[in-house]
């Protein structure tokens, strides 16, 4: 069990990065989360905290795609979870980057 948190805290430590690579690795605490003052601040830290989720559960949905279409033969289903994980992955990042495109700032 052990293991598996270390995995799980690695790989969302290296989703932050991606996603802000000029801040360090940070702690995963819910007290970061909640005391924040700035309004902005705690909009960040929640997209940044939903983006991770988002990437979390798009993944599942990847691999059960491949699932679908290596083990089952449902071809029109699998590429179609693919197709669904790749937008869920990528959902935060587009709608901050069209937002920041049209002017909108959050």
């Amino acid at each position: 069990m052990h293991k598996f948190i270390l995995i799980l805290f690695l790989f969302f430590a290296s989703v932050d990065t991606a996603l802000h690579p000029a801040k360090a690795a940070p702690v995963l605490t819910t007290s970061v989360l909640l005391a924040q003052a700035d309004p902005n601040a705690a909009i960040d830290s929640f997209k940044l905290l939903l983006a991770k989720f988002c990437l979390l559960i798009g993944v599942a949905v990847i691999a059960y795609g491949g699932y679908l279409i290596a083990r089952q033969g449902h071809t029109i289903e699998g590429v179609l979870c693919i197709i669904g994980g790749f937008i869920i992955a990528i959902a935060v990042p587009l709608i901050t980057y069209l937002a920041q495109n049209v002017g909108i700032t959050f």
